[in-house]
């Protein structure tokens, strides 16, 4: 799936993309196994992408990922370290992503804020993108 968010979008709008696109197409694709390519360029401090995405972001994301492969494929996934260029960023970024493969729980706990504004078009427009692909995007997510 390609899902761009976009400049300046922060944690919640990456918790949100995911989990109302990502989660349900790797429900509907049962996978084996899941593999992360993990990027971090969207880190709040890297020039890079210019996104707000925090450490805790990161972490909360690979917690929702990795309660998906707790369901779907008994735990098995793996992670490779693609990038990000803010080396404090990223080592935060990191201890986030692997603190929450340790205890998703606390991650997955925290309050987000519910989609609205510019993040509801974009993943309207990302659901008619990729529902012909995979229908079960056009269930409520």
């Amino acid at each position: 799936l390609n899902l761009p968010l976009g400049s300046e979008a922060d944690d919640d709008e990456l918790y949100w993309l995911h989990r109302r696109l990502t989660v349900p197409v790797l429900e509907a694709f049962a996978p084996d196994l899941i593999l992360i390519s993990a990027g971090f360029d969207a880190h709040e401090h890297d020039t890079t992408a210019g996104q707000t995405i925090t450490a805790g972001g990161f972490g909360r994301l690979a917690a929702l990922i990795f309660a998906a492969a707790d369901r779907l494929c008994q735990g098995r996934c793996g992670l490779v370290l693609e990038g990000g260029y803010h080396l404090d960023g990223l080592t935060d970024s990191v201890a986030a992503v692997l603190a929450a493969a340790l205890d998703p729980g606390p991650f997955l706990e925290a309050p987000v804020a519910p989609p609205g504004g510019r993040l509801a078009v974009v993943l309207d427009q990302l659901v008619a993108t990729h529902a012909a692909s995979w229908p079960t995007l056009r269930a409520p997510g």
